[in-house]
């Protein structure tokens, strides 16, 4: 019996062929993060680092959580702040997904949201002053910068892949929000798998890592509009960059939905999309990527075509 959430945290991501793409001969593997507990990739980070930072004595129950979001790591915190008593407040943009909000709430967290127009630059704004309203009651994870995300994915993440997949793998994609997950999981496969060249991804119409302009796109959780710290830091480990515009993203999650049965986000999208581009150009390849979250926080938004003003296509007895 398993007493705590911690153990949850260090389990095995699964690794699955994407046969039913057809990406023969190459083969396109993908790890599915989306099976943590609160359903995506960052629950790992944000048990690493609220673990670490209770060892240093920098957090401890009862202290207030505050964090700069798109959602998924907000929702990872929520869920941590419940079990571990403490509280959690999330600044996000407004026009993250309903469901985000939604799973944050239903958590107990208090989620303070900014103008979309502004997307993460208004939520920075907004979190300086809670930040500053809080002071030594807050506990900031700073997620953009802190080491220890990095190393989560490492430990944890990226040992998991390496230690499932055997034989070559060519190429390692995955999306890049902090750059945590990306920096990590490249570093430990690096060591399994000297050849492999690690390719990050962000939205076509935000692709500021490649010196484009900030602007709007509707791939949640990774495009921040700026390059953040951890990205900073390890920018030489980063192999190359490609942009993926949100509706091929939004597309490859309906086709990973249908030919797969993987009901997954618009950000596992993004990561395959770029993943099936390697295969074709690189027949007889191995690409390894990961499905990051779940496609149950997108409904709302229409993206497997059912949104809740959309339901009348259902079928009626």
């Amino acid at each position: 019996m398993i007493r705590s959430l911690g153990p949850l945290m260090q389990q095995t991501t699964p690794v699955v062929e994407l046969g039913g793409l057809k990406p023969a001969p190459s083969r396109v593997l993908a790890g599915l993060a989306c099976l943590n507990p609160s359903g995506s990739v960052k629950d790992v980070m944000a048990w690493y680092m609220l673990t670490q930072a209770e060892r240093r004595g920098e957090a401890r129950p009862g202290m207030t959580i505050l964090e700069m979001t798109t959602g998924n790591t907000g929702i990872a915190f929520s869920m941590l702040a419940a079990a571990a008593g403490y509280r959690f407040t999330a600044v996000m943009p407004e026009h993250m997904s309903l469901e985000r909000r939604q799973m944050m709430r239903a958590f107990g967290a208090e989620v303070v949201l900014t103008p979309a127009a502004e997307d993460m630059a208004g939520a920075l704004r907004r979190y300086e002053e809670l930040k500053a309203d809080l002071g030594e009651r807050a506990w900031l994870p700073d997620q953009f910068g802190n080491e220890d995300n990095v190393r989560a994915h490492y430990a944890y993440t990226g040992e998991s892949l390496a230690r499932q997949v055997s034989g070559p793998v060519d190429f390692f994609v995955a999306g890049m929000g902090t750059g945590g997950t990306f920096i990590g999981v490249s570093q430990r496969l690096r060591e399994r798998f000297p050849g492999c060249r690690m390719i990050g991804i962000e939205p076509a119409e935000s692709a500021v890592l490649t010196g484009g302009a900030v602007g709007p796109h509707g791939i949640q959780g990774i495009g921040e509009g700026f390059v953040t710290e951890i990205i900073r830091r390890h920018r030489a480990e980063i192999d190359a960059v490609v942009t993926v515009a949100t509706a091929e993203a939004e597309a490859q999650a309906r086709d990973l939905a249908l030919q797969c049965g993987l009901l997954a986000g618009v950000s596992a999208g993004a990561n395959v999309a770029v993943a099936m581009r390697l295969a074709r150009q690189h027949p007889g390849c191995t690409v390894l990527t990961l499905i990051p979250d779940r496609g149950e926080r997108y409904l709302n938004q229409g993206l497997f075509g059912c949104s809740a003003a959309d339901c009348g296509h259902c079928s009626r007895g």
